[in-house]
């Protein structure tokens, strides 16, 4: 940020002094119409309006980033709001499983010695 601010004050006395050297009347014709001024006007005019053009370019493109960093916050909150549900979703459907699992251990044995004593019979 400084090494901008450093650039455009170099170029602010870069344009004072040449708009200052050029001081002499010039005549400008814009469409039918005719003006005279200071030439250095001219120029400083010119410099300050592409400073508020690029500013102001510079703040929309800010703008922009901002929205374009906002939407992309709220879709990882929303996406990590899906993980977290689904995580839990996971660990119950584990947690279905291995008592599923257990119970149905704990059935064979029962199963296989009623299995046992009907084929003795």
């Amino acid at each position: 940020m400084r090494i901008g601010f450093i650039f455009s004050l170099l170029f602010g006395i870069l344009v004072t002094i040449f708009a200052l050297q050029n001081a002499d009347t010039v005549s400008i014709k814009f469409f039918s119409g005719n003006i005279q001024i200071s030439q250095a006007l001219i120029i400083f005019i010119s410099a300050i309006s592409g400073a508020l053009i690029v500013t102001l370019l510079g703040l929309y493109r800010e703008l922009r980033l901002k929205l374009k960093l906002r939407q992309q916050n709220k879709t990882i909150s929303q996406l990590q709001k899906e993980i977290s549900e689904h995580k839990l979703e996971l660990e119950n459907l584990n947690t279905k499983l291995a008592t599923s699992s257990l119970q149905n251990m704990l059935n064979k044995p029962l199963e296989e010695d009623l299995n046992d004593e009907n084929s003795t019979e």
